[in-house]
């Protein structure tokens, strides 16, 4: 069967149907997921985003925020007093709708973000919505100040390493210079802010691994949490699974990876343990380690 070519014009889709939904038996009624686009503008070599889609689209900013104000007039907490019978109800019903972006990063189209962020402060939807975001260096002060002023509550930022080294061999395509002030402009401007980190990337060698926690410690105070901390995984189908030798990685007949300068999956893990005692010190909230 030929592969399907990918849908060029997503403001064609229509709205997901969430009429036959029972907001009263989820734990957050008020949150609402929603897709602006599909795919990454990125190619970072351990992500699978760019198995699963060819290439970035984005939705134009009057179709999203379309969809917002009609998420709004449907909406039963919204839109129907009469449900509202129980005291909880009652509270849910002068909440904002929390609007949870499923994208890759909602910044992959910087003017289509800030177009967004116009027309939601232009109609006065009053909403709230968070989601994932790579670092830009153009997000300075007046930026995050107009995000929050259209409702962005909270972003997760895709560091992964301190080390620029380790940042140019994964494709991440930012300079590790440019993140503390991005991070401390979304903070300041009351956007809080979340960071996922990767341990025991095949090149990274035991300073690599400093750099990211001296990272930590010099932004400490821009940071809410580390969400995610995870020792790397060699995903199928991306660039480091499919070319491993060219990241110096040695797959085992197991299925375990090895590398000169991280070790097997045991000394990664020793690295991710010291990492998550460096984040206790610092006093950063930080996912705790799962368990085997």
């Amino acid at each position: 069967m030929p592969k399907r070519p990918p849908i060029q014009n997503l403001d064609r889709l229509p709205f997901p149907d969430f009429s036959d939904f029972s907001w009263n038996k989820y734990p957050h009624p008020t949150e609402i997921p929603i897709m602006a686009s599909r795919g990454c503008v990125y190619h970072c070599v351990y992500c699978y985003e760019c198995v699963f889609w060819d290439k970035f689209r984005c939705r134009s900013a009057e179709n999203i925020v379309e969809e917002m104000a009609y998420r709004i007039s449907q909406h039963s907490f919204q839109s129907d007093s009469s449900q509202n019978t129980l005291f909880k109800n009652r509270q849910m019903h002068s909440r904002p709708l929390k609007f949870i972006f499923a994208d890759s990063l909602v910044n992959g189209n910087y003017r289509v973000l800030g177009e967004m962020c116009d027309k939601i402060i232009e109609q006065r939807l009053n909403i709230q919505w968070v989601g994932q975001a790579t670092i830009d260096k153009r997000m300075d002060k007046s930026f995050f100040q107009k995000l929050k002023q259209a409702g962005c509550v909270h972003l997760g930022f895709g560091l992964e390493s301190g080390s620029q080294k380790i940042l140019d061999i994964m494709n991440k395509k930012f300079q590790i210079k440019d993140a503390g002030p991005v991070l401390r402009a979304a903070r300041i401007s009351g956007v809080k802010v979340t960071l996922n980190v990767m341990v025991g990337f095949p090149s990274e060698t035991f300073l690599d691994f400093i750099h990211t926690i001296i990272f930590l410690l010099k932004n400490r105070m821009w940071i809410r949490s580390v969400s995610n901390v995870t020792s790397t995984q060699l995903a199928l189908g991306t660039p480091i699974w499919l070319n491993p030798e060219k990241f110096g990685v040695t797959i085992l007949p197991d299925g375990s990876w090895y590398s000169h300068d991280t070790g097997n999956e045991t000394d990664r893990k020793r690295r991710l343990r010291f990492l998550h005692w460096a984040m206790t010190c610092l006093i950063i909230p930080h996912q705790k380690i799962a368990k085997d």
